[in-house]
């Protein structure tokens, strides 16, 4: 059976024609392209209204789809993200960037924020997936901030002078730099770690410990021009390690083995020990340093 269409004029098999409809199924179709070509700001703003009425619905609908795809829709996912972004991505990245500049205009830091509440709210989760991320990816995180560190020497330049103008910036640095050298002319090194986890004090704690024995004329701003500066009671060359892990390095960066003293008489006090002789000639700082926490403690 036979029908004539009333667009194109041409007759056609019935079975080309919608159910009681005189325009083919071509027709139609490309009557519809058009129609939304023509008409495209209409059917974002119904389909807006439609989905702000009915919210909860459709997302409930494209959950039960996913779950009934399963690993299916995650291929398919992954799939399209790949042709999508990786094809070209010079061009994708463009795109992000206008798609990041849009949402800015939009709703300003918003973005921002909400990741830094996230962080906040779960901050070992977040640092647990920096450290697996750089594991997975050391050369590319390496290549990274080699490259960003060339481009950026001044800013780092500048961060630095400002740290160093604070007081935990310059105990920060004096600590770690000092830590580092003695290692290092002991034929070891730090290992990257942070030398608070070395000694097992925070840089507040020493600040504090610090203060407590200014003498006259002491400050921080005095601390912090280079003025002051940290002296070991028990000199270093005195004890002897070539691990951070020895107890003779931690018995020489303690707490109780440091003090605040002028530069001018640090630098004339050299390596002499309690009894008189030098440190570089008695290796026996370990001694002297328990006699003075011994002291220390009859003294409380």
């Amino acid at each position: 059976m036979q029908k004539k269409c009333f667009k194109c004029n041409i007759i056609k098999d019935i079975l080309q024609f919608p159910k009681n409809k005189g325009i083919c199924k071509e027709c139609r179709k490309k009557y519809n392209k058009e129609w939304r070509n023509e008409n495209k700001e209409y059917i974002k703003k119904c389909r807006k209204i439609y989905y702000i009425n009915n919210k909860e619905k459709i997302q409930l609908s494209q959950k039960k789809w996913q779950e009934s795809l399963g690993e299916k829709y995650k291929e398919k996912e992954r799939k399209r993200s790949r042709e999508k972004y990786w094809h070209d991505p010079i061009k994708s990245r463009k795109k992000q960037k206008i798609r990041d500049k849009r949402y800015k205009e939009k709703h300003g830091n918003k973005k921002v924020l909400l990741a830094k509440e996230r962080r906040n709210k779960n901050p070992e989760k977040f640092r647990q997936y920096q450290r697996d991320y750089k594991v997975k990816n050391k050369e590319k995180c390496h290549n990274y901030s080699v490259e960003w560190r060339n481009k950026n020497r001044e800013k780092i330049r500048q961060y630095d002078r400002k740290k160093l103008k604070t007081p935990n910036g310059k105990l920060d640095s004096i600590m770690r730099g000092g830590i580092r050298k003695d290692l290092v002319s002991r034929g070891t090194s730090k290992n990257n770690k942070k030398w608070e986890d070395l000694v097992g004090y925070t840089k507040e704690e020493l600040l504090k410990r610090l203060i407590s024995k200014f003498t006259k004329g002491m400050t921080i701003e005095k601390l912090i021009n280079g003025e002051i500066v940290i002296d070991h009671i028990i000199p270093r060359v005195s004890f002897i390690y070539s691990s951070y892990e020895n107890e003779q390095f931690k018995a020489c960066w303690s707490l109780n083995n440091l003090q605040p003293m002028w530069h001018i008489k640090n630098s004339t006090k050299q390596d002499i020990l309690p009894d008189g002789t030098f440190g570089r000639h008695n290796k026996n700082g370990m001694k002297f340093y328990q006699e003075m926490i011994n002291n220390q403690t009859k003294e409380i």
